[in-house]
């Protein structure tokens, strides 16, 4: 714990706290706004206009354990930027600890980022022209150049380890590792770096013993970390574990999907009248395929034809054949196919015959391929599974790549 002292406020004697150390340079009055330098006696040398104070949940007198240290709240500032027009405010809290010194934890719009001065200095050492997702390194560690911008003080009370005046000046640079952030911290001649990290509200709750709960975030925060919920994770371990399943299930399909042939027939000029094939079914319950073939050049068919049990019709089918092809603007192009087919069950085992008629404008149609397969397995049905297997495999990679996109807004470069 650091030690508890008090002063009275130069300018309306209030009477104050002290909680920092000796790198304290500035206290500012909560009561009358005056700034008084700790260096000189606690003679004031600046004057907040009295404003609302923001709000934070991290207040003067806190105290929380990040990364196994306990820090207190000892001063607060708050900052405001205008960019397009509109007002964007924030609030960093200054922390001091006896034994590690001081740091900041940044409230803004429900995001909580906990950051320390460093001495190291990154490559490049400064940021001269600024271009969005441009990297930089720091302690090996590779980040990108998020955004620029200058930010005005509004507001400070307590101790801080500098002179802090309203309107003051800072232009921030930002790059990001997410969950870090690196900050090149501009304010006159000096050139400060800092390095954070984004805190979930679970940590801070944890870290600081909060009771009620933080407002929601709102939107992604630069150096937000992507942390799907429980249902995309689970989601995309069954799309996973399906993706899987369909792969065996299309090696049972080509070993055994097909089916098995019972009967064939090459129908020479089917354009002439009606063909008979004869087939006999074994297990009604299995799907039974006609599967025609016809050798189109940029024409078509039609074949209409029935299943009878004797002489008694039991099912109509037809099919229209298509293919066509082509180039334009010097691409080529083919419309359609030269095969169709036509699944069903019958009734009952037994022997069945098919009927068939074509017809057709294209009297270069001199054969068509008729093939009848019992024991099929529609590939349809293992294309369906496959695609929803893969979207929720895929699920993960996607509400991150969209996370990502909101984050980075509409900039595409790499």
């Amino acid at each position: 714990m650091s030690e508890v002292r008090s002063v009275s406020c130069t300018s309306c004697a209030a009477p104050l706290e002290l909680k920092g150390g000796h790198n304290v340079r500035s206290l500012v009055c909560g009561y009358c706004g005056a700034v008084m330098d700790a260096h000189e006696g606690y003679q004031a040398v600046a004057k907040f206009q009295r404003i609302e104070r923001p709000f934070t949940p991290f207040m003067i007198g806190r105290t929380g354990i990040i990364q196994e240290v306990r820090f207190t709240v000892i001063g607060l500032i708050g900052y405001e930027m205008v960019e397009d027009g509109e007002l964007y405010s924030w609030v960093s809290s200054q922390l001091f600890s006896a034994t590690h010194g001081y740091a900041w934890i940044t409230y803004n719009d429900g995001h909580v980022v906990f950051s320390r001065r460093v001495r190291e200095l990154p490559e490049p050492a400064q940021v001269k022209h600024f271009k969005r997702k441009r990297r930089i390194t720091f302690r090996s560690d590779e980040y990108r150049l998020f955004e620029q911008y200058t930010a005005r003080v509004a507001f400070a009370e307590g101790e801080l380890t500098w002179i802090a005046r309203q309107g003051d000046n800072v232009s921030v640079t930002e790059a990001i590792n997410p969950p870090h952030l690196f900050e090149y911290e501009q304010s006159g001649d000096e050139l400060e770096f800092g390095l954070g990290q984004y805190l979930s509200h679970e940590d801070v709750a944890q870290a600081f013993d909060l009771k009620e709960s933080l407002p929601r975030a709102s939107g992604i925060h630069p150096c937000q970390p992507f942390t799907p919920s429980q249902f995309v994770k689970s989601l995309s371990k069954v799309g996973q574990i399906f993706c899987c399943v369909s792969a065996a299930a299309f090696v049972v399909w080509a070993i055994v999907g097909a089916g098995q042939t019972m009967a064939s027939k090459r129908i020479s000029d089917p354009l002439q009248g009606n063909t008979q094939l004869a087939f006999t079914v074994n297990d009604p319950d299995q799907l039974v395929e006609v599967a025609i073939e016809a050798p189109l050049d940029n024409s078509w068919i039609f074949v209409e034809g029935r299943v009878e049990d004797g002489d008694e019709p039991i099912l109509a089918i037809g099919r229209e054949l298509g293919y066509y092809y082509g180039s334009e603007g010097g691409e080529s192009w083919t419309e359609g196919s030269k095969t169709a087919s036509v699944a069903f069950k019958v009734p009952a085992a037994g022997n069945y015959a098919l009927e068939l008629e074509a017809e057709s404008e294209d009297s270069r149609i001199r054969w068509l391929d008729v093939e009848v397969r019992q024991g099929v397995m529609p590939l349809r049905y293992l294309i369906a599974l496959l695609l929803i297997a893969a979207a929720s495999a895929l699920s993960l990679p996607i509400t991150k790549f969209g996370f990502e996109k909101r984050r980075w807004g509409d900039d595409d470069d790499d």
